[in-house]
């Protein structure tokens, strides 16, 4: 079977990529059909001959086969045979976008080797149709489609290969009236095999699936073999590294959305914002792959990449190989308005007439006026989007102490209790990390006080050691007896003073102050008496002595007692230094010796605690450092735990920082939530109205483009060539030779192509100038080998798809139905080729198709590890995913199919088809076997058949019902998936675990396909149960996601994991509004959703409590972190509200300052919201005011805007009998004649200057004439355009980018500036885009109004031309001038 794979040469070269590309594209092996015709289900034959089937066909007759012209026997086995083949037709259309089904007209009979008995069969001929299923008895009928017969092409190049037979010469096909003469091409085809033995070529015909596009695939590589590796991307690939230096920088959706105007893109569809970094990036022609997970948009990303390109001037080549993915993009862009310069040229609907009606679409666009409101209102715009991300900043941008607004006001909302009075001023330059410093500093001092007791109880309170050794605790112990010993005597002595007049007149002034302050009173319990009776004695003894020695006595008395009192007052001012040493030692201010001497006696008492006492001490002064002194004194005056102080702190530093920032900050200062959302308000109508005008804009640029053909158009060039094709129906030519015919015309008209892989080998030639982008779609699905030749077309690639999903498959290339034991090849796709070489990518998060989350909450989580922003439902309580138990047998052993699924899926079809609430809601079914798909079909046909009139609301609509299975559904999408599962229990109750593809590496791939095809809901018909599959005996990831898709299908999010909710500090303000609404007995859910994008708070209707009434939307953590305003203000309101949601916003800044008045707006809109009130304003979507659609624009007219009737000055001759010598001898006035002259008729050639001077003074022009023309101008400028006949302008600013050509002047050829000759070649070449040198020669002479050309017109024409081509204004090749300006 294998004999002849194409194999790598055993010339001892190594494999390479190119040959393994070609390899997968080149199938010579006897599996092929197109080289051995297996006869069976895919293969129907004929008993009609070849030529007259052929000359049917092209009568366009619809052939209806029977037993009679077909070899089945029975009409039952037709009928089967038939069904087979139009339902493989039918997916290979849709999967490969490409048609299969032919009629093959005659096979060749040939011989592997002389001596092999065995004969095999190619066709020859390959006449393309189409198979249609009619109702009633009719059944299937046949008719061709609207292209050529064909050669089997892969039957010509294995001649050539292998037998070294070369049939070239039927290209192309011999031609009788009735199209293609089938007899000689037999005849011819036995000639060229007459010498291989036993061969010969048989008249049959037969009806049956051939594919050859792989083949032209890979001619298309095959051929440009050296080409490929010129191209950066492919370079690459061949060589496992990227090979190209990215200079483009990464986008950013935050900074684009503060600093550039809008536009400076084109984005005529709603972005998100990481959409809009994928849409940046792509007009920059960065190369990347986009990441799209299911529903995320990624066609609408395509569509935005698409029209920025365009916009920009750029080529696009979009390709997808399924033809849903391309509608889905040229819906969009037909939806824009850019259908008419888009060619969708995918290969399984391209015919003649189908590309010749797009071009002359194009040629029709009508020319408008550019929108002259456009960049006004993108500037108006760019304003009122910095004036909310001004707001949106300043709440949320750290201070310098590392907090912001929104950081204060919650965490001072989140503190309960009453706050200390602080002083910010204080805390200006503390940051985040030192404010959490004091936080744990704070909090801590609890558990010290557990220890230490609290310091305003303490019996040491004032008394504050510096350590707390046992030899440092003696050491204070003997010190505190020493100093209240030394204190005693000081007091003592200062009372006895006190008690003497004498003594207190000499009282020492030099002494420490806090000595000074020292105070005695009534209390004298301190006092030594011993001391202060011995004093007393001897001072009355002294008073008691007579005059002298009293008056000696008591001189010496009161110096030794001053010494005494001097002494004391040093030794306890040594001693005071001696222990502050040791602890800080708090005197009152108002110390009374009574008062220091009963805390010095209480801290004796209690020194045995002051270990625990210390560890207080430390901390306390460790606060006191950071001047929190406030604190710690709020702390024991009020004596409050560690924690209320650090609250109280707290509240009051948050509070006074929130009030410091508003002061600071304008837009914060002025902000009222009611005037923000105007503003919001404004900025959503400014972004409606743009997107329109960014629809116009875009549009009149394109068609600006496309030649108004103002001329005729010359039959050589491209635009002749064009419409005369448009004119015949493109007789006697190819699609892909008339592309080759206008590659200049082509771009200008459609800028943008979509294409299949297989389209763009056949019509494309690999050496025209390369679109800046190529795009794929699904890229995941598809093979590197077939994606190489698009790829070879561009200059950068930007890979869409998912490798979650689908990889590509040989499933739809298999001949057998039995998927449990088919083994699919999952094949390399380019989209993995690209991830492994590290090409940069995006990635797109936000999930739009799901209409309710629980639809996408499985992918979600399993998949996607929850980073999908799905969005809530407003009956989020519920689930719309169903599990319907269904009590079958799997016929494991027959048909392996599941018929009670299949009834009860068809039962469900019929019932919802019939339902009033279903109406206008498209289903899809997703089986998970190819088997089960086609009884589910078999059941309904026959049953829509017994209901004719639910079959055309079945099919006949914009998205008929279809029936898939999991190899083929990804792409599609219908409001309901209902599936069968099809396995389980066999009759014996034995449950295999062979699941068919899902046990196949990548089967996981194919379940997130499936399970994330519904917008609205999804039930699963199983009779498999979740606890029936073992995984013990499984290990396939495939399976394994089936039993967690089944238990989650019927416990719902309770088999999911939870993703968390916000921050503490996040819940806050949600937390204090809901507290709020319970007390107004309103039932209110907060973080309400499924990902990380929640309603932060969402109030129930009191009379249906499965739905919300009213969802409130904060601006916190989120709100910031979204990162454009268009997400913030329009992307995420309009997805809710599309989900039914009633949205409102709350502002921090207003809870803050007046939270009763934000719960009294609240409580209003709840109460209108019940009464059945609209929307108002402010909430609801902006419509806009402008709207574009083209047919109700006003077309311009076009005229040729280069040409100017000739304009003469109109100057009085002069009178008299003027001479030469007369004119010669007036200077000034042939300078004044000649400067008037030029104010009208410039540009003019000096020649045609004397001309005029003369006629003006009836003189001839001779050499003294013109030496006097010479000097009268000077001073005029002269343009060098063409140094030998120079031409004058009054100034040179007059010259600049002059535009036209003048006609009706009477001008000789050499009199006419060599500008103007430039600018009517120029517009030429403009008005025919592309024309031979000849032609333009003549169709210039006749803009410029001669009606022949003569040789000296044709110098003149050539040397503009020649002039205009150094200049890179035009570009010839081989005699064909085109214009050089893109």
């Amino acid at each position: 079977m294998d004999n002849y794979e194409i194999k790598p040469a055993d010339n001892g070269q190594p494999l390479t990529k190119q040959m393994i590309w070609e390899r997968k594209l080149l199938d010579f092996s006897l599996r092929n059909n197109l080289i051995n015709i297996r006869f069976g289900k895919r293969v129907l034959q004929l008993n009609i001959k070849p030529s007259e089937l052929e000359d049917r066909i092209y009568d366009g007759e619809t052939l209806q086969l029977d037993c009679e012209n077909t070899v089945c026997d029975t009409e039952t086995e037709l009928q089967t045979a038939l069904k087979f083949i139009y339902r493989t037709s039918r997916t290979a259309m849709e999967e490969n976008g490409a048609n299969s089904l032919f009629l093959a007209l005659g096979t060749l009979q040939w011989y592997e080797t002389p001596k092999n008995e065995k004969a095999r069969l190619a066709p020859i001929l390959l006449l393309p149709v189409e198979i249609i299923r009619k109702g009633g008895k009719i059944g299937y009928v046949i008719r061709g489609r609207d292209e050529d017969i064909i050669l089997n092409i892969t039957l010509i190049e294995f001649l050539k290969q292998q037998f070294k037979i070369d049939i070239s010469n039927m290209n192309p096909l011999p031609k009788d009236e009735k199209g293609v003469d089938v007899p000689a091409v037999f005849e011819t085809l036995r000639q060229h095999v007459a010498s291989q033995q036993g061969w010969e070529v048989q008249e049959n015909s037969m009806l049956g699936i051939f594919s050859f596009n792989k083949f032209v695939m890979w001619n298309d590589i095959h051929t440009n073999a050296d080409k490929l590796k010129g191209n950066v991307i492919l370079a690459s690939l061949m060589e496992n590294r990227i090979t190209w230096e990215d200079q483009t920088p990464d986008a950013d959706a935050r900074q684009a959305d503060k600093t550039w105007e809008p536009a400076q893109f084109s984005i005529p569809l709603d972005v998100d914002s990481s959409q809009l970094e994928a849409v940046i990036e792509s007009g920059e022609g960065k190369s990347f792959i986009l990441h799209g997970p299911p529903g995320t948009g990624k066609s609408q990303t395509i569509t935005n990449m698409i029209a920025n390109a365009l916009y920009r001037g750029k080529r696009v080549l979009f390709v997808a190989e399924k033809m849903a993915a391309l509608h889905v993009v040229q819906k969009r862009l037909t939806r824009i308005g850019l259908d008419p310069f888009c060619l969708e040229l995918h290969s399984n609907k391209v015919t003649k007439t189908h590309f010749l009606s797009q071009m002359q679409q194009a040629l029709d666009a009508i020319h408008i006026l550019p929108p002259e409101e456009y960049d006004t209102i993108s500037s108006q715009l760019f304003q009122r989007r910095q004036e909310l991300i001004r707001y949106m900043e300043a709440l949320h941008r750290p201070q310098a102490n590392g907090y912001s607004l929104y950081d204060c006001i919650t965490r001072y909302l989140s503190i309960d209790g009453e706050e200390m009075p602080v002083d910010a001023s204080q805390f200006t330059s503390i940051t985040r990390e030192q404010t959490a410093g004091i936080r744990e500093k704070l909090m801590e001092l609890d558990t010290i006080f557990q220890i230490s007791g609290h310091p305003s109880q303490h019996p040491l309170e004032g008394l504050e050691p510096l350590n707390a050794t046992q030899e440092s605790t003696r050491q204070l112990k003997d010190t505190l007896q020493q100093f209240r010993q030394q204190l005693q005597e000081h007091a003592t002595l200062q009372h006895f003073t006190s008690q003497t007049t004498e003594l207190l007149e000499k009282q020492p002034t030099e002494q420490p102050e806090w000595i000074n302050r020292l105070k005695t009173d009534n209390d004298t319990s301190w006092m030594l008496t011993d001391l202060n009776n011995q004093l007393q004695k001897e001072w009355e003894r002294l008073q008691a002595k007579w005059f002298l020695p009293k008056f000696f006595g008591k001189r010496n008395f009161i110096k030794q007692y001053q010494q005494r009192q001097e002494n004391a007052s040093q030794a306890l001012n040594r001693t005071y230094t001696q222990l502050q040493g040791m602890a800080h030692i708090q005197l009152p201010e108002d110390a009374s010796v009574a008062a220091i001497i009963s805390d010095i006696d209480r801290w004796l008492e209690n020194l045995h605690s002051l270990r625990d006492w210390h560890q207080w001490c430390i901390r306390k002064h460790a606060l006191e450092e950071q001047d929190l002194s406030p604190v710690i004194k709020h702390l024991i005056d009020n004596q409050l735990t560690a924690k209320q102080t650090t609250d109280a702190f707290f509240k009051g530093l948050y509070h006074q920082w929130a009030m410091q920032t508003v002061d600071s900050d304008e837009s914060l200062r002025m902000f009222n939530g009611l005037i923000f959302e105007e503003l919001i308000q404004k900025y959503k109508q400014l972004t409606a109205d743009f997107q329109e005008l960014t629809k116009k804009e875009l549009y009149c640029r394109l068609a600006s483009r496309i030649p108004s053909l103002t001329i005729e158009a010359a039959a050589s060039s491209e635009m002749g060539i064009l419409k005369r094709n448009i004119t015949n129906g493109g007789r006697g030519t190819s699609i892909r030779k008339l592309i080759d015919q206008i590659p200049t015309l082509l771009p200008k008209l459609c800028p943008c192509m979509l294409m299949s892989p297989i389209s763009v080998a056949q019509y494309i030639d690999l050496d025209t100038d390369k679109f800046d982008i190529v795009i794929f779609d699904e890229a995941s699905q598809m093979p590197t080998s077939e994606a190489v030749g698009a790829i070879a077309r561009g200059k950068s690639l930007i890979v869409v798809g998912d490798p979650k999903q689908m990889p590509p498959t040989s499933f739809f290339a298999s001949v057998q139905v039995d998927e449990e034991e088919a083994q699919y090849d999952d094949l390399e796709s380019i989209l993995d080729d690209c991830i492994a070489l590290s090409i940069p990518s995006r990635y797109l998060t936000w999930h739009y198709r799901s209409k309710h989350e629980s639809l996408i909450a499985f992918s979600n989580s399993e998949y996607y590890e929850g980073k999908l922003h799905t969005f809530p439902s407003v009956d989020d309580r519920l689930s719309k995913v169903s599990l319907v138990k269904v009590d079958g047998t799997y016929d494991k052993g027959k048909s392996r199919c599941n018929r009670e699924e299949a009834e009860a899926i068809v039962h469900e079809i019929i019932r919802r088809l019939q339902s009033a609430d279903d109406a206008g809601k498209s289903i899809g079914v997703v089986s998970f076997s190819q088997v089960q798909q086609h009884l589910i079909e078999d059941i309904l046909l026959e049953e829509l058949g017994n209901h004719p009139e639910l079959e055309q609301k079945a099919f006949q609509c914009e998205e008929p019902i279809f029936v898939k299975n999991l190899e083929n559904v990804q792409g599609d999408e219908r409001d309901i998936i209902l599936f069968s599962i099809g396995y389980g229990p066999d009759e014996e109750g034995r449950v295999s675990m062979n699941f068919g593809p899902l046990n196949n590496q990548g089967g996981e791939r194919r379940l997130n396909v499936a399970v994330s095809r519904a917008r609205y809901e999804m039930m699963i018909f199983s009779t498999l149960r979740a606890e029936q599959i073992d995984l013990r005996r499984s290990q396939a990831k495939g399976v394994e996601g089936l039993k967690k898709f089944l238990e989650f299908a019927e416990k719902g999010n309770r088999a999911l994991p939870v993703i968390p909710n916000g921050s503490e500090n996040e819940q806050t303000i949600v937390n204090h509004i809901a507290e709020e609404l319970r007390r107004q007995n309103f039932e209110v859910d907060t973080w309400v959703g499924r990902s990380c994008f929640k309603i932060d708070l969402a109030v129930l209707h009191p009379q249906h409590p499965e739905q919300y009434l009213l969802g409130i939307l904060c601006d916190g953590k989120n709100y910031y972190e979204t990162k454009t305003t268009r997400d913030r203000e329009i992307v995420q309101p309009n997805v809710l509200r599309s989900l039914d949601w009633n949205l409102m916003r709350i502002w921090s800044v207003d809870w803050f300052e007046n939270k009763d008045k934000v719960i009294a707006r609240i409580l209003e809109r709840l109460q209108q919201l019940l009464k059945g009130e609209e929307e108002s304003e402010a909430e609801a979507a902006a419509k806009p005011t402008i709207t574009f659609n083209v047919a109700q624009e006003t077309a311009v007219v076009h005229n040729n805007n280069r040409e100017k009737e000739y304009q003469f000055a109109q100057l009085p001759k002069v009178k008299g009998n003027p001479t030469l010598d007369k004119a010669l001898a007036q200077p000034s006035r042939i300078r004044k004649q000649l400067q008037d002259i030029l104010e009208v008729e410039q540009p003019a050639t000096h020649n045609l200057l004397c001309k005029r001077i003369a006629e003006l003074w009836g003189i001839r022009v001779s050499p003294r004439l013109q030496a006097a023309v010479d000097d009268a101008l000077i001073g005029s400028y002269i343009d060098m355009t063409d140094p030998d006949v120079q031409a004058y302008w009054r100034t040179k600013e007059a010259s600049l980018d002059y535009p036209y050509y003048r006609t009706n002047s009477n001008r000789d050829v050499s009199d006419i500036p060599l500008i103007e000759i430039m600018n009517a070649v120029r517009y030429a070449v403009e008005q025919q885009v592309s024309i031979p040198q000849a032609d333009l020669l003549r169709s210039a002479t006749r803009l410029l109004g001669f009606a022949r050309k003569g040789a000296s017109i044709e110098s003149q024409i050539s040397r503009a031309i020649q002039k205009l081509i150094s200049n890179g204004v035009l570009v010839e090749n081989d005699g064909i001038i085109t214009s050089g300006e893109k």
